[in-house]
């Protein structure tokens, strides 16, 4: 192969190296920038994504839509870029309140006869107890 090839060569596995394992394969986004207000094509109503949730705002273009828009991007920016709905205290407790009602119904056998993992699970999860 002659030198040109090698140069080709080269090239051609930069570029699939570089995107594939380190290269910036995607953008980079702008941490300053808001959601846009925007038409859900469904429903007619205006939608603004925060944090892959999406939030209906009412009828798009009406000036009630803008005004939740507003609303909610100021409350989305006061709570530090986060959802303030989902900032409610949750505690060790609580949390293994609800996964223990998870299991109960999940590790079931055919018949509905419950499992011998959630015995183990709560085993398991007894140091988080005390």
């Amino acid at each position: 192969m002659g030198q040109s090839g090698q140069k080709r060569l080269i090239k051609r596995n930069r570029l699939f190296f570089g995107k594939y394992f380190g290269g910036s394969a995607m953008p980079r986004l702008k941490t300053e920038t808001l959601s846009a207000y925007r038409l859900n094509k469904q429903s007619g109503h205006a939608i603004v994504t925060l944090k892959r949730h999406d939030f209906l705002l009412g009828p798009h273009g009406t000036s009630a839509s803008r005004a939740e828009y507003n609303r909610r991007i100021s409350e989305w920016l006061a709570a530090g870029r986060q959802n303030p709905e989902a900032q409610a205290d949750l505690t060790i407790s609580a949390l293994m309140a609800r996964h223990k009602i998870h299991v109960d119904g999940y590790y079931r056998h055919v018949d509905g006869s419950p499992t011998s993992e959630p015995c183990a699970i709560q085993h398991a999860l007894r140091p988080l107890c005390n």
